[in-house]
């Protein structure tokens, strides 16, 4: 990551902390996150998904319940791209933080069980 992307990314964390107003101490916890990207020198392709991120991976760290959802309204990155970077991120510092927001599950799950129009229950009619 170079500098002026982490840059970024801080920034980014910073807006999704004003508009949040949660524990200032998650801001921090998100700014030690991308310090350590930084390190490993993980490429940062969008600052505000790593944003996000990071302040999900916070929040989470903290056991502060929050949704994708809010965090999302705050930033330029969709739930689903949030957690896919989440995944990446918690993947690339071997953190284990599960991808368990209720609301995507059940999205996901109503995603894969949908079923065309002609389905069986249209022939029973």
């Amino acid at each position: 990551m170079t500098t002026k992307s982490e840059g970024a990314v801080l920034e980014n964390l910073a807006s999704i902390q004003q508009a949040l107003n949660l524990e200032a101490n998650i801001q921090q916890y998100g700014e030690l996150l991308v310090s350590e990207l930084t390190t490993r020198e993980l490429q940062i392709r969008l600052p505000a998904r790593t944003a996000a991120a990071c302040y999900l991976i916070a929040c989470r760290l903290q056991e502060i319940p929050i949704r994708v959802a809010r965090i999302s309204d705050t930033s330029t990155a969709t739930k689903s791209e949030i957690l896919n970077e989440m995944q990446r991120v918690s993947d690339a510092l071997d953190l284990e933080i599960p991808n368990d927001d209720p609301t995507v599950i059940l999205e996901e799950a109503c995603e894969d069980f949908r079923s065309p129009p002609t389905s069986k229950l249209a022939h029973n009619k």
